[in-house]
């Protein structure tokens, strides 16, 4: 018992240093921190919230060049250091222009993947309220283009792989 309280921390110091304004780390390895040494996320400023939804671009890449990228930067904000960026479709080139979105990127190590947050920018779309009809017709025609994608880069991959066994 004496070794469990040792390494999660006594649930009566974490409380107390949590009052006090410390973050109570549950190894007795790491000191607490204080809350102004704690990690910020970068957040996006109200005039970018205002301008943006609530729509994440997800997540992007491209494998053997088919998939989708964020390219372009522009509309900088000087505020929250975010970007507007469009993303693409790629097949070995950009293709299909897909939705705008502001991005603000993390900080990560050298080896780390590129990381960030981002909202999407209206459209006209947004603009007008679909059915329930409408609404599932994009959905299954999002998902047979998605499907059709990647069922052409397994095709084409095949024949690469064909061609360089003969």
């Amino acid at each position: 018992m004496k070794l469990l309280r040792e390494f999660f921390g006594n649930p009566l110091k974490q409380a107390q240093s949590a009052r006090e304004g410390k973050i109570s780390s549950p190894s007795p390895t790491n000191p607490p921190l204080l809350r102004s040494q704690a990690i910020s996320i970068p957040r996006f400023c109200a005039n970018c919230l205002s301008q943006t939804l609530d729509d994440s671009p997800g997540s992007t890449g491209t494998i053997n060049l088919i998939g989708t990228m964020l390219l372009g930067r522009r509309d900088w904000c000087p505020v929250c250091g975010s970007v507007v960026q469009r993303m693409w479709f790629f097949f070995f080139l950009p293709i299909v222009p897909m939705s705008r979105y502001r991005v603000i990127y993390l900080k990560g190590g050298f080896f780390s993947a590129t990381r960030y947050i981002g909202r999407r920018l209206p459209t006209a779309k947004d603009f007008r309220r679909l059915s329930d009809a409408e609404r599932l017709r994009l959905n299954r025609l999002r998902n047979l283009i998605s499907v059709s994608a990647v069922i052409l880069a397994v095709g084409l991959l095949l024949l690469l792989l064909w061609f360089a066994a003969s």
